[in-house]
């Protein structure tokens, strides 16, 4: 994904190493990082990894971690079971 205007700010779901977001979700995680949220309860890190465990049950909210969403760009495939 771009998560910026300026072309360099590309990332994979592991997010831009050493480029943090203060207004993010996780704003101690890298910007640009795959993230989720079940319901309302606490965002959680899913990067790169290939299974993770739901910290709970309810709806699957997946996003990028960043503070500015309007100049976001691209995707990430995520396949749920």
């Amino acid at each position: 994904v771009q998560f910026s205007d300026n072309p360099n700010d590309v990332t994979d779901a592991h997010g831009k190493q050493g480029a943090f977001a203060p207004n993010a979700q996780m704003p101690q995680t890298f910007t640009g990082a795959l993230i989720g949220r079940i319901g309302n309860g606490a965002p959680f890190a899913i990067g790169p990894q290939t299974s993770i465990v739901a910290p709970g049950s309810g709806v699957l909210f997946l996003g990028v971690n960043d503070g500015e969403f309007a100049d976001n760009k691209g995707n990430f495939q995520v396949i749920v079971r």
